[in-house]
């Protein structure tokens, strides 16, 4: 029955949000025709807008007639029933554990931490190099770190002090702003790593084709070098030189050659019979004798055509 009577409570307390807040303004999706259409198309407001009801709550809702006692308004019953008094202030650091997340990290030098590719600092931080400390931390601002000592457990940590992001002291960002950021700059800096890959590598290849040919301009000078001193060991220049010299001062009738003569051209010769030898008459054999046949017996010839 308790828990149903305070369930009723809550459930009055949201129908009073809806009817007497948020019904007015723009965005709100009412049991109409239509109704969620048109709070599409007239939404506005963002989660940071929310305070209103912080304000309707202070300024409106506690000021109204208690309904069980019209006499006493919902503030005036409250604060007589704190004794008249108002209570004393909790510390806004007992807040941080249900409002804050956690991170753990070591300190660096100067007092510095590394969170989310930002570097914070903390003057309580400098003697404490190389010790792992709590980071507490705000989503809706991440540019300021609550830093707490390494506890055991689920205690809660000795509070050290504040960090502040280096050289964004007059910006606020949130947590899901700072890692869009990243992620852009993230790619920016991939797309700059290749763009730079390729211009390094054209650099390369130019000067490896510059290298080239400055190798090939050294070895034809080197070589235009070698023979210049090779014409002149064995003098072939002074050799020409003389050689031309000589020609032209030289006064000897040149050597012609014959002209070509035709075969009609060539006059016939009469024949002179060379002289016989003398022969002696005991030497010399007769015509008979040196043309006889001679044959072996018992062969006959054969008439050769």
């Amino acid at each position: 029955m308790r828990h149903n009577l305070q369930g009723g409570i809550v459930e009055r307390l949201f129908k009073t949000i809806n009817t007497e807040v948020l019904a007015p303004l723009p965005g709100y999706i009412s049991k109409e025709e239509d109704g969620a259409k048109r709070a599409e198309k007239e939404a506005c407001l963002t989660i940071e807008d929310i305070k209103i009801l912080a304000s309707y709550f202070c300024d409106d809702y506690n000021h109204q007639p208690y309904p069980k006692d019209p006499h006493d308004t919902r503030y005036e019953r409250w604060f007589r029933g704190m004794g008249n008094k108002l209570p004393e202030p909790m510390n806004e650091r007992e807040l941080d554990v249900c409002l804050m997340k956690e991170e753990q990290r070591v300190v660096q030098a100067h007092g510095s931490v590394y969170f989310e590719n930002l570097t914070y600092r903390c003057e309580e931080l400098r003697s404490l190099k190389g010790e792992y400390v709590t980071l507490t931390y705000d989503p809706d601002h991440i540019l300021t770190l609550y830093i707490y000592s390494q506890s055991a457990g689920d205690e809660v940590g000795e509070f050290i002090g504040y960090a502040h992001a280096i050289n964004m002291d007059t910006q606020d960002l949130s947590l899901d702003e700072l890692k869009q950021l990243n992620k852009a700059r993230s790619s920016a800096k991939r797309e700059h790593s290749n763009f730079d890959a390729l211009v390094s590598l054209d650099k390369r290849q130019r000067l490896v084709e510059e290298r080239k040919q400055e190798k090939k301009e050294r070895q034809r000078s080197e070589q235009k070098k070698l023979r210049g001193k090779s014409k002149q060991n064995l003098k072939v220049v002074e050799l020409r030189k003389e050689r031309a010299g000589k020609s032209a001062s030289s006064t000897e009738p040149m050597e012609l050659l014959p002209k070509r003569i035709l075969p009609e051209q060539i006059t016939p010769q009469p024949l002179v019979s060379p002289p016989q030898p003398v022969e002696t008459a005991t030497s010399t054999p007769s015509t008979e004798e040196r043309h006889k046949l001679v044959t072996p017996k018992n062969q006959t010839l054969r008439r050769l055509w």
